[in-house]
């Protein structure tokens, strides 16, 4: 078989469509006061975007390493809207791009679960896709190059090199995640295989500032295009979420833009302990459950500098013997944070012309 020599500036991939054209002008239209406002706007998308996909940090990454530095597969259980997901994350084989060997002068060949920085660059490929899509792209294939994709990240607030971007597209590509849940009668599970970004182009070397940009181009995880054929998403402020310093931070916050929809002065949000430690994920490197309740309160006082809760209450819950069995945080929301929810809810309701102009009368 010829190997394809192409630049993959002029590969010319006929994509089948997945998506109506309908369905994605409704995605990148956002309910706002003015066009300012939409370059701070992308969406949430239900079930994906609140999985655990992400939640291995690079600490506990390091510990699952055996002797040869390799990972095995990594099981782990959440719930979502009442049912129970089970995901197993198969780690991606890439070069170490960041450090060359030493001795050889060559890129070792490790194994990375996809991580925080991969979270990162997941949201700033959305917010280009939402950007510049255009009347081809209904196969949900996001083109941008390594450029494009550093500026975003770097207008958000997280300034990454083109060895770590491109570090990180050959994690989400070659990674695989198995989502799946029991099939409706009971018997079996239904489940689905895929990459974190499918059919990856792009180019194997760095370029220098004297040559042209590269295209390159990428394909989102399936469960983004059914999330949007469905629907299911809600319009959310990723400048308020990329600035959190804390990854679980950033999975609070998008819980609450999934389930605070009735978000309410007088209807405050509660949430378990247990809760968060088993649908995050990401409590587990705690020894003591004491120091993990400590890392919530922290997360929310971040929270609530951001301006989305103005408070939050504590309340313990005691077993049969009088050991504190789980905690409570009763969440207070903002005004800011209200009048979001309710922007979002009224967004679902406007039709493709309605939100053709990407503006909304906040009168209506």
């Amino acid at each position: 078989m010829p190997i394809q020599t192409t630049s993959p500036n002029k590969i010319k991939k006929q994509d089948k469509p997945i998506l109506q054209q309908q369905q994605l002008d409704l995605f990148k239209q956002f309910y706002v006061s003015n066009a300012a406002d939409q370059q701070n706007y992308s969406n949430l998308i239900g079930l994906w975007d609140v999985m655990p996909r992400y939640s291995i940090s690079k600490l506990m990454m390091n510990k699952l390493r055996d002797e040869r530095s390799v990972l095995r597969p990594y099981y782990m259980d959440f719930q979502y809207r009442n049912e129970t997901y089970s995901i197993e994350i198969q780690p991606a084989s890439t070069k170490n791009r960041q450090k060359p060997n030493k001795t050889t002068q060559r890129m070792d060949v490790i194994d990375y679960y996809p991580s925080a920085n991969e979270e990162l660059v997941e949201e700033a490929l959305r917010k280009i896709f939402i950007e510049k899509y255009g009347s081809e792209d209904t196969s949900l294939i996001v083109r941008f190059t390594i450029y494009e994709l550093c500026e975003m990240l770097k207008r958000f607030g997280h300034t990454r090199s083109k060895i770590e971007v491109i570090q990180s597209l050959e994690v989400m590509s070659r990674s695989k995640i198995i989502v799946s849940k029991k099939a409706v009668n009971g018997r079996g599970k239904v489940y689905i295989v895929s990459s974190y970004l499918n059919d990856l182009v792009g180019l194997d070397y760095m370029q220098d500032e004297t040559e042209a940009p590269a295209n390159w181009s990428a394909r989102f995880h399936p469960m983004v295009a059914e999330a949007i054929k469905l629907d299911n998403y809600r319009q959310y402020d990723l400048k308020i979420l990329m600035d959190y310093k804390t990854q679980l931070a950033r999975w609070l916050h998008r819980l609450l833009i999934d389930k605070y929809v009735f978000a309410s002065k007088l209807k405050p949000f509660e949430i378990r302990y247990s809760t968060i430690k088993r649908d995050s994920q990401m409590l587990n490197n705690y020894g003591r459950e004491r120091d993990a309740i400590e890392a919530i309160h922290c997360t929310f006082d971040e929270i609530k500098s951001a301006g989305v809760i103005y408070s939050f209450g504590v309340k313990n819950m005691f077993s049969d013997h009088g050991k504190i069995s789980d905690v409570v945080f009763i969440l207070s929301p903002t005004a800011n944070f209200i009048s979001e929810v309710k922007v979002a809810n009224k967004r679902k309701s406007y039709t493709e012309n309605e939100l053709s102009t990407g503006l909304i009368d906040n009168k209506k």
